[in-house]
């Protein structure tokens, strides 16, 4: 597709970074209008988002590169290679990283740290569109080969967008989040049902990914996905 949105000698702007610097910025304004309803600072939410932020670049590359077999060169410059070949990011292995980043910063600032997964929840559905942009843009994560007069040309033939199936997904369960914190749940609810719900999405949504390392009918990342839906049901249930 566009990975380089500009180049100059010594420089090079990849539209993939773009899209993840507009994911940040969009997550955390709606966070920060979502801690409001809690009663939380909004200054030391905005360090927890960044802490987390950058904890789930790390994790994200870092979960990539090792489902790719790569783990003999994670280098810090193959950690940062954002290029059109080698680009590229693991959304679970962000959540984890950015999960455990974001919850020690949370203890950190003496935060609740459910309610400020509550407050994030919003901010990463909608961060997550944003990012699936940026994997369209870049040309990884694609679909299958498809006839349907949706299909985007990739890599020589018309595919699944399946980037934008997630994203638009997400961006779907933007209103669900957002009501549920103007309910009166327990804390932790929006965070949980977020991760459920994100969790079978993509489980649905790699059904169509062209990915032939498949165990038993399913990717690596959908395995992941239904974990953590799996879990995030358990602890619903549990804490009813």
């Amino acid at each position: 597709m566009f990975p380089i949105l500009y180049e100059s000698p010594g420089f090079v702007l990849y539209t993939q970074t773009v899209f993840l610097t507009i994911a940040f910025i969009v997550g955390i304004l709606i966070a920060t209008h979502e801690a409001r309803q809690f009663n939380l600072s909004t200054f030391e939410l905005s360090r927890v988002g960044l802490s987390g932020f950058l904890g789930g670049i790390v994790g994200a590359r870092l979960l990539f590169l090792l489902i790719l077999g790569r783990s003999s060169v994670l280098t810090l410059q193959e950690l940062c290679t954002l290029g059109e070949l080698d680009g590229g990011f693991s959304f679970h292995g962000g959540l984890l990283f950015g999960g455990l980043a974001g919850w020690a910063a949370a203890h950190y600032y003496r935060l609740p740290a459910w309610r400020v997964g509550d407050a994030l929840a919003p901010g990463l559905a909608i961060s997550l569109f944003f990012m699936r942009l940026g994997c369209l843009f870049n040309g990884c994560d694609y679909g299958v080969p498809t006839t349907a007069f949706w299909g985007i040309t990739l890599h020589g033939d018309s595919r699944h967008p399946i980037q934008l199936y997630e994203g638009i997904g997400s961006l779907l369960l933007l209103p669900v989040l957002l009501k549920l914190n103007r309910k009166s749940c327990k804390s932790g609810t929006t965070l949980l049902w977020y991760l459920l719900l994100s969790g079978l999405l993509r489980v649905g949504v790699d059904l169509f990914r062209d990915d032939p390392a498949r165990i038993w009918y399913l990717t690596i990342p959908q395995y992941l996905a239904l974990g953590i839906a799996c879990v995030a049901g358990i602890l619903l249930w549990s804490r009813r």
